[in-house]
């Protein structure tokens, strides 16, 4: 499943315009990373929780959903009139539940996590859950996730801090046994609704630390901004983003600049117009058109300008 309900507060307002998945990243819905990661891990059947945008969201991942159905399988999306949380849209989307894990993932990521060790280790352990987690960044503000030297969550979301453990971040990827389908809340929180409850009840909960390259792009513009600048400046690489290594200019099809404009650091979006000007650290959504100097900015197809901050947002 991809997790991808939700209103995108936090990417306003470029989110008014598209949903958070279908923001374009480096000229491709964000969404579609986690999708054609998941292909390449083996996933065949995809759902996909919809809400907000509901319609653009399906349009801007039409084209990316071959990587699956090329090989037999499929995408089937499932609309909450309203939100049912992390917990209850991933119980309203997994029906009826099938035999084997169940692996979710969050549609705003940019991550490419180990999806065979993550069912390895669920199988292994027999858990009712398994999430992939990192170490806690330093001065970080996640709920934090407590596991022991065997990689058993014993705490989530504790204060204070059992030293004996070692503290980690939740990524938003992780595998559901079948019989979990029944304890997810219909509505509500995966954590404080459900993995709270478990573990007081002492089911198993098992964790697998990854420390590969990880952005949760939806968390801010900085982040989205700086995501886009990650791929484009080679900080960050992914199969398919192929910038320009001089310029560091990923350009769309059909995009249109003149001649003398000048360009560091750009995506250029699929039909944009780029006219005499000075370009920087900038993102032009398709269909964008830009006739003026710009630096550390967004530009989307309506022609809004969000300006931003700079940086990288690896181990965000």
């Amino acid at each position: 499943m991809l997790v991808a309900a939700g209103f995108g507060t936090r990417l306003r307002p470029l989110t008014d315009e598209l949903p958070k998945p279908a923001v374009p990243v480096a000229n491709r819905p964000l969404g579609t990373y986690a999708l054609s990661h998941l292909a390449a891990a083996g996933v065949r059947d995809l759902v996909i929780n919809t809400h907000h945008l509901a319609q653009a969201l399906r349009r801007s991942f039409e084209p990316h959903v071959g990587v699956l159905t090329s090989t037999g399988g499929g995408v089937a999306y499932v609309h909450e009139p309203r939100i049912l949380g992390t917990g209850g849209g991933v119980k309203n989307a997994w029906r009826p539940p099938r035999e084997g894990p169940f692996v979710v993932m969050n549609a705003k990521l940019l991550f490419a996590p180990d999806v065979a060790q993550l069912l390895a280790v669920h199988t292994a352990s027999d858990a009712l859950v398994t999430l992939v987690v990192r170490p806690m960044p330093p001065f970080a503000k996640f709920g934090p996730v407590d596991v022991d030297d065997e990689g058993r969550v014993r705490a989530v979301l504790a204060e204070p801090r059992n030293p004996s453990l070692q503290r980690c971040m939740f990524t938003g990827v992780y595998a559901l046994s079948p019989r979990a389908h029944a304890l997810l809340p219909d509505q509500g929180c995966l954590f404080r609704n459900g993995i709270v409850a478990w573990l007081a009840a002492g089911e198993r909960v098992m964790a697998v630390i990854d420390s590969g390259p990880f952005a949760d792009v939806g968390q801010s513009l900085d982040h989205y901004h700086a995501a886009n600048m990650d791929l484009v400046s080679g900080r960050r690489t992914w199969p398919g983003v192929q910038p320009d290594p001089e310029t560091e200019v990923l350009m769309g099809a059909r995009a249109q600049v003149d001649p003398r404009a000048c360009l560091r650091r750009c995506v250029v979006g699929s039909g944009a117009r780029v006219g005499p000007v000075r370009l920087e650290d900038t993102v032009l959504w398709p269909g964008a058109s830009v006739d003026r100097d710009l630096t550390a900015a967004i530009v989307t197809g309506t022609g809004r300008i969000v300006s931003v901050g700079q940086g990288s947002n690896e181990d965000a």
